[in-house]
């Protein structure tokens, strides 16, 4: 993030009920191009977040806006696929920063994914994953531009799956390519946390009958 982000619209609610305007955390995630509570992109302001020569000044959003017309913000689109990616990443990183003590360990993550990549066929009883035809299916939901644009090549890297899945945690991934990953099995992050972490069991809870029609049991 390379300067601070805000939101038109946030700016205008805030100084009607505060007076003023002030940073919104959601605004300066990264990858969030977009205002959760308002369906609009968010713009850069002026204070550079990455190279700064005192890291300690504090710096008032009302100080930073652009001095020129501010033009009329861009409404994301509904009916957009890429507009929608974007509108599901930000509200579920609004999501994510609102809950406290949420913890995951990595083993937990990899449960969950496991048992969603189960249940669409992309992976097997014994655990193991299709991971060709996932990169596949990733790239055609989400299309190759849309990845590139956040950084997110999940098609050019044949370890990303390997790493979100990771049940030792040594190769951390970037959250937005979580978030991709949990919306790409159909769940938001709430619903995500909300699985099971067990082991699905493909034929139900054990013991499980004899089929075996010579048998007397």
């Amino acid at each position: 993030l390379e300067y601070l982000q805000y939101c038109p619209r946030c700016v205008e609610e805030d100084r009607e009920r505060w007076g003023e305007a002030y940073w919104h955390r959601i605004h300066q995630a990264s990858g969030v191009k977009v205002c959760p509570s308002h369906d609009v992109a968010i713009e850069p302001s002026g204070v550079n977040g990455a190279y700064r020569f005192d890291r300690e000044e504090f710096a008032a959003l009302e100080e930073s806006l652009p001095s020129a017309q501010a033009r009329e913000p861009h409404r994301f689109d509904h009916s957009d696929r890429r507009d929608e990616f974007h509108l599901a990443i930000a509200r579920d990183a609004r999501w994510l920063l609102d809950q406290r003590g949420l913890c995951a360990t990595p083993d937990s993550l990899r449960r969950r994914y496991l048992n969603l990549l189960y249940d669409r066929g992309l992976a097997t009883s014994a655990d193991k994953v299709r991971l060709r035809v996932l990169r596949g299916e990733v790239e055609s939901h989400y299309g190759r531009d849309f990845l590139e644009s956040l950084g997110c090549g999940f098609a050019s890297q044949a370890l990303i799956f390997n790493d979100l899945m990771s049940a030792n945690g040594q190769h951390a991934r970037h959250p937005i390519e979580h978030l991709l990953f949990i919306h790409f099995l159909g769940c938001s992050a709430r619903e995500f946390f909300l699985l099971s972490a067990e082991k699905r069991q493909p034929f139900g809870a054990p013991p499980w009958p004899c089929l075996n029609s010579a048998s007397e049991h």
